[in-house]
């Protein structure tokens, strides 16, 4: 994944943290009222044009299914397979409101 500048790159991570951690928290709170349990934590991992962000399985700490990919740009996509987006952005990471659900990003209608 390439970045016009090391500023963006910063900013863009940045940025990333906070949604993460935002959907982090949404996803714990409906876990919590649903289940009565914790969710499984999101991370992520780059690749050369998406970043992909992922859920660890509870249980063994393995990447258990993709939750989005984020390009460079910051749209986010529901995903296609484990290595590929669908086609159209759900989302953006620069928009103050990301409708997200605890499953990932929704379907379009």
């Amino acid at each position: 994944m390439e970045f016009a500048d090391s500023k963006y790159e910063q900013t863009f991570m940045l940025r990333l943290y906070e949604f993460l951690c935002d959907m982090t928290d949404m996803r714990e709170a409906y876990y919590k009222k649903q289940f009565s349990q914790s969710s499984d934590p999101l991370t992520y991992s780059i690749g050369k044009k998406y970043l992909k962000v992922f859920l660890l399985s509870r249980e063994t700490g393995e990447p258990a299914s993709v939750w989005c990919f984020v390009d460079s740009k910051g749209d986010i996509f529901k995903p296609a397979s484990w290595s590929r987006p669908a086609k159209h952005a759900r989302g953006n990471l620069w928009q103050n409101k990301i409708l997200m659900g605890p499953y990932g990003p929704p379907s379009l209608k």
